[in-house]
Parts: C-alpha cells; structure tokens; sequence
C-alpha cells in the first residue's frame, strides 16, 4: 500500500505529470496517480490535463510562467502627503481619483 506524502512542491508534482506523460498514461491515470500519492488536493484534474497538453506539445520547464501579480505600491512619506492634500482640498474625491 502506498503512503500519501504530507510535503511535496508544485514542481515535483509536475515533473510526475511529465514522467508519467512520457510514458504514455492518460491524463485521467496520472491524475489518479498524483492524488494517491499526493493527495487530492495536490493537482486538480483540470491543472492535470492542460500541464499534460503543455509537456506534449514540447514544455521542458516544471516552473510556472511569469504573470502579473499584484500592482506595486509606493507608500512613501511624500506620496502619503500627496494623497492628504488632495483629500483636505475636496472631502468628495473619489479613491479612483488619487490613485
């Protein structure tokens, strides 16, 4: 009987998906695989089948892509002087107005 691992990193679990992919499992018995040993939550079974699609069609890379994240902020003593004026000159300015 297999033992679920309590640890485990994204990238591991990619990399099962590409070595079972290799070895032509379909994407419904590596999901089956990864959730035995890793657990349910490890991969759903949609995230299973588009890194299955990815890896076939040539990926090599088992880290996530780049994307936007959350804007920056600047809150800086001078920025926050800035908002302040403008809120004390016009009590009605919108939030969208002094970003």
């Amino acid at each position: 009987m297999m033992r679920q691992l309590e640890t485990y990193s994204n990238v591991e679990v990619r990399g099962t998906v590409r070595f079972f992919g290799a070895k032509r499992f379909t994407s419904t018995e590596i999901h089956s695989r990864i959730s035995a040993v890793y657990g349910p939550h490890a991969m759903s079974r949609p995230a299973t089948v588009k890194w299955c699609q990815q890896f076939e069609d040539g990926r090599t890379d088992l880290t996530d892509a780049k994307r936007q994240g959350r804007p920056t902020t600047v809150s800086t003593s001078d920025m926050v002087q800035r908002v302040e004026d403008i809120i004390l000159s016009n009590g009605r300015v919108s939030v969208a107005h002094t970003a």
